[in-house]
């Protein structure tokens, strides 16, 4: 199933966004939370990425392999200039394949890689929807650029070098 933007969002929200007027005096980015959860697997996590107005990105990944928790992170430099991406710091990388419907994560590192398409479930909830008031967050930060959900199934391969699990490559789904 394909989805489309909701009210208020276009396709370019899926990209790097410029900061609204005076953003450039404060740290502004557009910041990517994308979970993974898999009980069959034995993994669960999340992945974040920091795409800032400042000259840098950070790149994280926190895992859960059969209750061992690993973590990988860098910061990296990064052209202000908004884009499309993929953004990647050399070994991480998201990229945007569909505009709402198919996002694809990959990490390759001395702990644990993956390759992990992420495609839309339901369409995208934009927080401007909220009631009675819209996004809440709005109150809080004049700068604020917005907020949006979307349940995606993530389905994809997940090796994992380190750990009592060392060598075992799983499916993840």
């Amino acid at each position: 199933m394909s989805y489309a933007a909701p009210e208020g969002l276009v396709p370019e929200d899926e990209y790097r966004h410029t900061g609204r007027k005076g953003a450039d005096k404060v740290l502004f980015g557009d910041s990517l939370w994308v979970s993974v959860v898999d009980p069959v697997a034995g993994i669960h996590g999340v992945n974040h990425f920091h795409l800032s107005n400042k000259g840098y990105a950070r790149f994280e990944s926190l895992y859960v392999i059969d209750g061992v928790v690993q973590l990988y992170g860098n910061k990296v430099p990064l052209d202000i200039k908004p884009d499309h991406g993929p953004w990647t710091d050399g070994r991480m990388t998201y990229g945007v394949v569909d505009p709402f419907n198919h996002v694809r994560i990959a990490l390759d590192w001395e702990k644990y890689s993956f390759d992990l398409d992420f495609k839309g479930r339901f369409a995208p909830f934009n927080y401007d929807s909220s009631l009675p008031n819209g996004d809440p967050m709005k109150l809080f930060d004049e700068y604020y650029g917005g907020h949006y959900e979307q349940a995606m199934s993530c389905t994809g391969r997940f090796g994992i070098h380190q750990g009592p699990a060392a060598g075992e490559t799983r499916q993840i789904d």
